[in-house]
């Protein structure tokens, strides 16, 4: 690792920490201050309602640095007057892709460390009708669902060549296996995964819950979900293996051009319409309206792709393979 360049990187995002400290202090520890927590108790009816020990607005925090750094420390990947400059540091791609990776991870955790515990110790001098050990684990497994959040809208972004695609690619690929968990559901006409397991920032809700439950009455409400776990694993793996690999083969002057990638727009709109469109036949009988707002939302879809309204003919050819794929699936299922 070059020593100098993480400790000038590093240096030159505290700024920006703060200020997303500042954002997190105005979710969290200011929302403990003045929250009136309470405890009621039946003892007749054997009833007890405790109020929200409000920690599901640091998880929220969380997950919403986890999408806004991404582009903050790979925004210069899509500026043709930064990347020839990131380019010609004498450093290797890889080891300058690992040292962003490591700052802007560091990003993410020391302001949320900062108004996690705030919050707590806020919480703690306020009241004690809460169980504050559980806090401990929530922290840690938090760290874990951010590091694989942060990693994968990391690769995602990057791979836009501009910063409004890389933006529009995180926002779609947040529900790439939602639709997909959705699809096989759908063909196998029962529910097999709960689809809300494949949407990218469900795990932070589902975990959230489930610890403030704990928080507030000292047991587990349910039994979690393994897929709460396994998934930010999994998005953590394709991420950290797709920036470690593929940023090696781009080149500077892709900034601010076309998105070509295959894991941007080529893919994931015809993903987006076959999945939707396959879902929606399987549950509705006017099939050509749906097509028709389905073919209007694609050409929109490839209008922001090429930034113009004459579409290349290729365009029109896949649109009507998708059509065509669409209809087979109706009929099949």
């Amino acid at each position: 690792m070059n020593k100098a360049y993480f400790k000038h990187s590093f240096l030159s995002e505290v700024k920006m920490m703060l200020f997303l400290f500042l954002i997190g202090f105005l979710f969290y520890p200011i929302v403990c201050l003045t929250s009136d927590f309470y405890q009621v108790t039946n003892i007749s009816q054997n009833i007890e309602k405790i109020s929200s020990s409000q920690v599901g607005m640091a998880i929220t925090f969380l997950a919403i640095i986890s999408y806004v750094v991404p582009v903050i420390k790979f925004q210069y990947l899509q500026k043709k007057n930064q990347i020839d400059c990131f380019y010609s540091l004498p450093i290797k791609r890889r080891n300058l892709t690992l040292i962003n990776l490591l700052v802007g991870y560091l990003q993410i955790i020391i302001p949320y460390t900062l108004i996690y515990f705030l919050g707590m110790v806020i919480t703690i001098l306020k009241t004690d009708i809460f169980h504050y050990i559980w806090y401990l684990p929530l922290y840690g497994i938090s760290l874990i669902l951010a590091l694989g959040l942060f990693l994968f809208n990391s690769f995602i972004f990057t791979r836009g060549n501009s910063i409004i695609d890389g933006i529009i690619m995180m926002c779609l690929y947040s529900f790439v296996g939602f639709l997909t968990i959705e699809m096989l559901n759908t063909s196998a006409d029962r529910s097999i995964i709960d689809e809300a397991y494949g949407i990218t920032f469900s795990p932070f809700i589902e975990i959230g819950n489930f610890y403030d439950y704990a928080i507030r009455y000292n047991k587990h409400s349910n039994n979690l979900n393994i897929l709460s776990f396994i998934y930010p694993i999994i998005l953590g793996i394709i991420g950290i293996v797709g920036m470690i690999i593929i940023p090696n083969t781009d080149k500077a002057e892709r900034a601010e051009q076309i998105t070509n990638s295959y894991w941007g727009y080529r893919v994931i709109i015809p993903f987006y319409f076959l999945s939707i469109g396959f879902v929606i036949s399987a549950s509705t009988t006017s099939f050509i309206l749906f097509v028709s707002l389905l073919t209007i939302a694609y050409l929109i879809g490839e209008v922001i792709h090429y930034r113009r309204f004459k579409l290349p003919r290729k365009v029109f050819i896949v649109l009507g393979s998708c059509i065509l794929a669409l209809i087979v699936f109706s009929l099949l299922f």
